[in-house]
């Protein structure tokens, strides 16, 4: 797992919650990549919560909606080094 970095959103499938951080991750991929220089993959894990939580390599990071992509990008980052 050295050469990736797995982000996991758990929360209720089809959420916009969680289909909001889909998008942004979809959106900030090659961003975060860069900056790390590793392949960042997701994973998505259906709850029955409506609030998401974020992992970032199975560790626990944050829970809710960050307030843009810049945030989802600096809680990746930061907890991906």
């Amino acid at each position: 797992m050295k050469n990736r970095v797995k982000v996991t959103i758990i929360g209720a499938k089809n959420s916009y919650y969680v289909d909001t951080l889909e998008n942004w991750f979809l959106q900030i991929k090659d961003i975060v990549e860069e900056n790390l220089g590793k392949e960042v993959i997701l994973e998505l894990r259906d709850s029955e919560f409506e609030i998401p939580i974020i992992l970032v390599n199975e560790r626990k990071v944050f829970e809710g909606l960050p307030d843009n992509e810049g945030v989802f990008i600096e809680i990746i980052l930061s907890n991906a080094k």
